[in-house]
């Protein structure tokens, strides 16, 4: 957990709703969400995420038995700018507890 110059523990927020986390990278990946940017998808049908990997591994292991578990990356870097921009923003300006 991150702290502040004063000790205290660092708290991100999404500037677009309430959620607030300790952890930066849950932070983004709830922007992610509100972007509706889900870059890693299914092979083998339509379900899509913001996490790389395990979440599709462990999607394809159950729903897909007996094929490779592995994931497309349809990446889109102004989406991902934005994510970016709006990350570095709550960072320079971070909640205290």
């Amino acid at each position: 957990m991150a702290a502040s110059a004063g000790g205290s523990p660092v708290i991100y927020r999404c500037r677009l709703c309430q959620y607030r986390s300790d952890k930066v990278t849950v932070v983004r990946h709830h922007v992610m969400a509100h972007l509706l940017y889900h870059p890693y998808r299914c092979p083998f049908c339509d379900l899509a995420r913001s996490v790389k990997s395990s979440p599709i591994n462990k999607h394809v292991r159950l729903r897909h038995p007996g094929q490779e578990p592995t994931f497309i990356c349809e990446r889109n870097e102004q989406l991902e700018r934005s994510v970016y921009e709006h990350d570095v923003a709550e960072k320079s300006r971070p909640v205290l507890r």
